[in-house]
């Protein structure tokens, strides 16, 4: 008898998002990153769980303590816990970070495909108001507007006013990403016959067009929150963001604005620093392997 072997079948192909996400995967510090965000956001959701003292209550009889078992990170000049105003204000920066570039992603990508699938006068307006609105210093108009949309907001919450003003102010960037590939996508067959079997313009850009527009749109947005996260840090520094006894990663930092405190007290301003950088760069480890990884290029 002879031995005749049964060929094997070759494995099913990779689906385009499985393929992705082993692109993805070979980036160890893509890898390294992604855990860091997501330890980053644990810490953050679970702070009312995790932190022992409340991040707002003074303490005088234990104030300007180094870290302690007690006190992990010290305490500051008021006796509050580092630790503790740390991770609640991890919960403002990424939220101030995922609330303005939601924002942001919506508006662009609606602007843009409207833009690159209608063209002419409608095109014309929209690149010519990009071109307007990315001609400012980002971070001057930012500073001027945060008072105006609080009061169009009709409230003293700061928060609310930076999201708004970093979402309303960064989507001309990512409409043109999403016009440039709207303007090749609106031009392939099968736009055309949806066209042409009667689909409506709304369902051909959010149906047909749109879903080959998400790899930018990605990128963009995983880009935009480092630097919502960036930007919010930066105004509180310069006293234009979170108002204290409110937490975040930029007012903290800015306390090392006096000398007394970056030389006596380090680590009031060193542990939501790191926490900071950490943060941003981890996502943008992530942005670079996304990048790469939805490139239809990549092996």
């Amino acid at each position: 008898m002879s031995n005749t072997s049964t060929p094997q079948k070759p494995p099913p192909p990779l689906t385009p998002t499985a393929r992705a996400w082993r692109r993805f995967r070979r980036s160890k510090l893509a890898v390294i990153g992604l855990f860091m965000v997501a330890l980053m956001a644990i810490l953050a959701i679970g702070a009312p769980f995790i932190a022992q003292y409340d991040p707002l209550k003074n303490d005088l009889l234990n104030r300007a303590k180094p870290p302690t078992v007690e006190h992990w990170f010290g305490t500051d000049r008021t006796g509050r816990d580092v630790f503790a105003r740390t991770i609640y204000g991890g919960r403002i920066s990424l939220m101030v970070g995922l609330v303005a570039v939601t924002l942001s992603v919506t508006i662009g990508t609606i602007m843009g495909l409207i833009s690159g699938f209608y063209g002419g006068i409608v095109d014309n307006f929209v690149m010519r108001l990009t071109d307007v609105i990315m001609s400012f210093p980002p971070i001057v108009i930012i500073m001027a507007s945060i008072p105006i949309t609080a009061n169009l907001l009709s409230s003293d919450n700061s928060i609310l006013a930076i999201m708004a003003v970093i979402g309303l102010l960064t989507w001309p960037q990512l409409a043109r990403l999403i016009r440039g590939q709207t303007l090749i996508v609106r031009e392939t067959d099968y736009v055309t016959a949806a066209q042409s079997l009667g689909a409506s313009k709304t369902r051909q850009m959010f149906v047909h067009i749109l879903p080959q527009c998400l790899a930018p749109l990605m990128v963009f947005a995983t880009f935009g929150i480092a630097n919502a996260i960036l930007l919010e840090a930066g105004l509180s520094f310069l006293g234009q963001g979170v108002q204290p006894p409110t937490p975040s990663w930029g007012n903290m930092v800015e306390s090392a604005r006096s000398l007394d405190i970056l030389e006596n007290l380090p680590w009031t301003w060193v542990a939501p620093g790191i926490f900071t950088v950490i943060t941003v760069v981890s996502i943008n480890f992530i942005g670079d392997a996304l990048r790469d990884a939805v490139d239809p290029r990549s092996k």
